[in-house]
């Protein structure tokens, strides 16, 4: 069950961050999540022999950049009521604030004596969101209107080149136009 709730958030949050941070940042920031999140667990469970696998702490990570990067974000979600089926559109902060106090209370709940690593999820989550604010102010996110800090230019990784100067003038081309 636990596999199939990381698949199932890794789908709903990592594409949209994979688009705003690239192709070339977005492992760089995965496997950097993974880590931190790694240490958060062995941090709070220095005494335990039970090792931890998994990529719950990376994936964590990018729900933590998701709340960062998308803050008006909303998620269509399955509700129930008895036999009544219906979807609903719920604000993606209010969604992730509520898994983290699910994993806080699980963390403080079970404190070694869980096998889900709750405090790699909540330090992989922080991790996520303090580096989606770091790669924002070293602007190597991109932005698009509507965008949090949007200002209508996208990230200057690269510093505009001077424009070449063409010694001829190129031929210019008749201009046809279509007459009725």
């Amino acid at each position: 069950m636990h596999l199939i709730g990381n698949m199932w958030f890794l789908w709903l949050f990592a594409d949209n961050v994979e688009d705003r941070l690239g192709k070339l940042i977005f492992p760089i920031f995965y496997i950097l999540c993974g880590v931190l999140a790694g240490l958060m667990h062995i941090v709070t469970n220095l005494g335990s022999a039970v090792p931890a696998i998994g990529a719950s702490g990376a994936i964590a990570g990018v729900m933590g950049a998701y709340i960062y990067l998308f803050p008006n974000g909303r998620i269509s979600t399955l509700f129930t009521y008895g036999f009544y089926w219906r979807s609903i559109q719920i604000p993606a902060f209010l969604y992730l604030i509520i898994w983290l106090g699910f994993q806080f209370m699980g963390g403080l709940a079970g404190m070694g004596a869980s096998n889900v690593a709750f405090w790699a999820h909540i330090g992989g989550f922080l991790a996520g969101l303090g580096l989606a604010f770091i790669l924002k102010k070293l602007n190597l996110v991109s932005v698009y209107p509507g965008d949090r800090g949007y200002t209508g230019r996208g990230p200057d990784i690269f510093p505009p080149s001077k424009p070449t100067v063409l010694r001829t003038q190129p031929a210019r081309r008749k201009k046809y136009v279509w007459r009725d």
